[in-house]
């Protein structure tokens, strides 16, 4: 079964998946439709090229262009001097996100500059070595909030955690009005 035939929880144009992610997708797809709510998968595979104008949007979303002017336009790869380092433009945008409680992933490794919040894990010090994004590995996507924000979907995730296979945890996201879902290949 593919989930492009999901009625429930239904994948949004565009949305890459993976063995990984789509029979999890599929199976929750009952689950959604149990309690007659409808949801959409919003996020699948991403590339490093997909979170760096992922980090832009999300600036934008939270007005930092009034700070970097260039910030619709600038290379976020290029190297910009920030205080005594040298770091990729992004590196500033991403950290000053996290700062301010949107979760998000670096496009590679990278070192948080500011304290910020985990909803799982709590305060997570400045200088904190974050990871690259599961959504690299195909190994995660993510389910956005209705109008009313992630409450009824996180219910119907959490009911299903340990009941579909390959669904491995969820993470609730309130401020990106999503719930982050990590998964393993079921063989």
């Amino acid at each position: 079964m593919s989930a492009g035939n999901n009625k429930w929880l239904v994948v949004r144009r565009g949305v890459i998946l993976t063995p990984s992610i789509e029979p999890v997708i599929v199976e929750l797809d009952g689950y959604f439709e149990a309690v007659q709510l409808i949801a959409y998968v919003t996020d699948g595979l991403r590339t490093r090229k997909d979170q760096i104008e992922l980090i832009r949007r999300k600036a934008l979303r939270h007005s930092l262009q009034n700070i970097y002017l260039d910030l619709e336009t600038a290379n976020l790869e290029q190297i910009v001097a920030a205080g005594k380092q040298n770091q990729p433009y992004w590196q500033i945008l991403w950290s000053q996100l996290l700062s301010i409680g949107e979760l998000i992933n670096p496009p590679e490794p990278a070192i948080a500059e500011f304290d910020y919040i985990h909803p799982k894990r709590g305060h997570i010090p400045a200088g904190h070595l974050v990871g690259v994004s599961p959504h690299f590995k195909g190994t995660s996507f993510d389910v956005g909030g209705g109008k009313d924000g992630i409450s009824q979907e996180v219910a119907v995730l959490e009911g299903a955690i340990e009941r579909v296979h390959g669904l491995l945890d969820i993470t609730p996201e309130p401020m990106n009005n999503a719930i982050h879902c990590d998964c393993r290949l079921v063989t």
